[in-house]
């Protein structure tokens, strides 16, 4: 018996054949890098929090997707709960595999989110991150767009500047220890966020947000120092930010101000 085949016939035989081995060597890939990543933060974070996973028992590193994987910890006196989150490349995908990671500029990233336990909650509206990104960022930050200012007094490396609602803010967050975690960890920086609105779907009294790049060493490994360093970036700013507090005058000016916030929805 002979078969034969046409090159119309054979070409999504190879397409379908192709597809599958990317869907899952992508997906495995991502998948070792997300445990590289966890497995580097594990010590960490089980040297500053009592409870890592979402409830007891359960699994450490959660993924949702073959991109976003997640781990929660809590039981820090200035944290309701610390939230480290990667967000992977689609290299599970057929179409950015072998096109589109050419075109794109996806990439691989990390952050961490903090409920920062802080009593009596002070306002506080803070931001550090690149001037060529401030147009698209204040489309999504309303409080940034509306009631913070650029503090032009903060000398920051890398093309990146310092926004926050009144100057006391900037000038209790920007201690020396604060200013050289930015300086060195300012190569894979994205952006760190600080507010007291509520963003989140559970009522929080201070809401950190730190985003970086995942970084790489010159073998192009996940560079397990780096995001470390990192997390201990992020730690020093929620410990600081739990003893937050700014004057009485400082206050009512943030108070009065805040009237011109209004939600998207309205």
């Amino acid at each position: 018996m002979e078969f034969s085949f046409t090159f119309s016939q054979v070409v999504p035989i190879i397409v379908a054949i192709l597809a599958i081995f990317i869907y899952f060597f992508g997906k495995n890939r991502n998948k070792l890098i997300a445990h590289k990543w966890a497995n580097t933060l594990e010590p960490f974070l089980k040297e500053n929090f009592t409870n890592i996973g979402e409830f007891a028992g359960a699994e450490y590193l959660k993924q949702y997707t073959n991109q976003i994987f997640r781990i929660m910890a809590s039981g820090r006196k200035s944290c309701l709960y610390f939230v480290s989150i990667i967000e992977l490349t689609r290299r599970h995908n057929i179409i950015y595999a072998t096109i589109g990671r050419f075109f794109s500029s996806e990439t691989d990233r990390f952050a961490f989110e903090i409920v920062v336990n802080v009593n009596p909650p002070s306002p506080v509206i803070f931001a550090l991150l690149k001037n060529i990104h401030k147009k698209k960022i204040f489309k999504e930050y309303d409080d940034l767009r509306i009631l913070a200012q650029e503090r032009p007094k903060y000398t920051m490396p890398n093309g990146f500047v310092i926004m926050s609602e009144n100057d006391e803010s900037a000038s209790w967050i920007l201690t020396n220890e604060i200013l050289h975690y930015i300086e060195v960890l300012a190569p894979i920086i994205e952006m760190i966020y600080i507010t007291d609105l509520e963003i989140l779907p559970v009522k929080a009294p201070l809401t950190l947000r730190c985003n970086f790049l995942l970084p790489h060493n010159s073998q192009n490994k996940v560079n397990s120092q780096q995001i470390e360093l990192a997390g201990k970036f992020a730690l020093a700013l929620a410990d600081r930010l739990s003893l937050f507090r700014i004057s009485n005058q400082a206050r009512e000016l943030c108070l009065k101000s805040r009237s011109n916030l209004r939600p998207k929805s309205e």
